[in-house]
């Protein structure tokens, strides 16, 4: 992927337009750093870029969808059929980006919007706590503009990073260099693969280490190495040392992504349908988070309800075993019976017992699997069965001899 297109992205846009951004990698850059709204985009792109765009119409007469009709003043090409699917606004999330960035490089995250346009403070990095900084600047002026200020704001010491390169000049480099700070591109430092997760090429030790103050650089190199417990997603699965044991790897399940969210985020209660939607932004759309959820009386509605129930019961255990193609197809079932009812919601029960109960049964999945497997395996079991709480609040209580990577 070219990191270029994340940092020359709007804040929003229809869906329709990101597909032309970024296709073929639309779905790796949703999964990674947008978010879906329930807005509805007023124009679209025209898919030939012949005119200045198609203004968003909603069919209202023998049909559904909506129409898209060249805006210009001497209409240029036909009128386009749009799904609603097409004109729904997704939103740039650079919060989700910055915590994927640092769940690869295996620093700890802290999200604190900064005064700069488009930057955040994303991370930490070692036990001093150094800043890790992201700018997503589409100009050189944002990018020096956001040099200076967080030269001004955190003096020196810290971390920044772009999704390029592309405006670091002499300037920005000798005030960085000045304030013992280090910058680094995304687009060297990591890969974006298919799911939408990154793999970091180097380690944040070695990339970050230089950047410390002086004695804390001396303290980490004069004490004993800790041991190295890492969780970290290659590919198709996730790559776990624990205790000093062997590397093994972990099935890329629902469980594994609730457990990787928790183990990068200790010490930090959630709730468990908090927890759902970070994982699964589309769990939001299929019930309400606040309360009980709404009943529905129509003959119709309840029969409609009880085939709801059984694929929502699939539908949970095809994601619990990482059935993505099942997970999808039940999905797409799911929003057409769901439409019965006008997307009101045809599920019942509280929303909190229900994220509780499906958290649990997917971690306690992988952890069961666990206790049966190496010793290195078994013992990350027994570890996350003790430390880890399974409630309407779900937390990693992370021991303070425990470290991960």
């Amino acid at each position: 992927m070219n990191w270029k297109t994340i940092e020359e992205a709007p804040v929003w846009a229809s869906a329709l337009g990101w597909r032309q951004r970024l296709d073929p990698h639309f779905e790796a850059v949703a999964a990674l750093a947008l978010r879906r709204t329930e807005r509805e985009a007023r124009s679209v792109p025209c898919p030939d870029w012949c005119c200045g765009g198609h203004r968003v119409v909603p069919v209202r007469y023998g049909g559904s969808g909506f129409v898209g009709v060249c805006d210009d003043d001497d209409p240029c090409c036909e009128d386009l059929r749009l799904t609603t699917e097409q004109v729904t606004v997704w939103e740039l999330d650079e919060r989700r980006l910055g915590r994927a960035v640092m769940r690869a490089l295996g620093c700890e995250w802290r999200d604190e919007e900064m005064a700069p346009p488009r930057t955040r403070q994303i991370g930490a990095f070692s036990g001093a706590g150094m800043p890790v900084v992201l700018t997503l600047p589409r100009e050189a002026a944002e990018f020096r503009q956001a040099v200076m200020e967080m030269t001004l704001r955190l003096r020196e010491h810290f971390i920044l990073l772009a999704p390029t390169s592309r405006f670091m000049d002499a300037t920005c480099h000798g005030i960085l260099k000045t304030a013992k700070a280090g910058f680094f591109d995304l687009g060297s430092l990591m890969t974006l693969e298919a799911d939408g997760s990154l793999r970091a090429l180097r380690t944040a030790g070695e990339l970050f280490t230089p950047y410390l103050p002086g004695d804390v650089r001396q303290r980490n190199e004069d004490e004993p190495p800790a041991a190295r417990n890492l969780f970290m997603k290659a590919g198709s699965v996730w790559r776990v040392v624990f205790d000093g044991c062997p590397e093994f790897h972990i099935e890329d399940t629902l469980g594994a992504k609730y457990l990787d969210y928790l183990v990068h985020q200790p010490n930090q209660p959630i709730r468990a349908f908090a927890l759902e939607q970070e994982i699964r932004p589309e769990k939001a759309e299929v019930r309400e988070g606040n309360s009980i959820q709404k009943t529905v009386d129509a003959q119709t509605k309840r029969e409609a309800r009880q085939e709801l129930v059984v694929l929502n019961e699939e539908l949970e255990e095809a994601e619990a075993d990482g059935h993505e193609g099942k997970a999808e197809r039940l999905r797409g079932e799911m929003a057409k019976i769901q439409s019965v009812a006008g997307n009101e919601s045809l599920l019942g029960g509280d929303t909190g017992e229900r994220a509780r109960d499906n958290v649990r049964k997917t971690i306690n999945k992988v952890i069961a699997k666990l206790r049966k497997g190496s010793k290195g395996e078994q013992a990350l079991g027994v570890h996350l069965q003790r430390f880890v709480s399974l409630g309407y609040e779900v937390e990693y209580n992370q021991p303070e001899s425990v470290r991960w990577g």
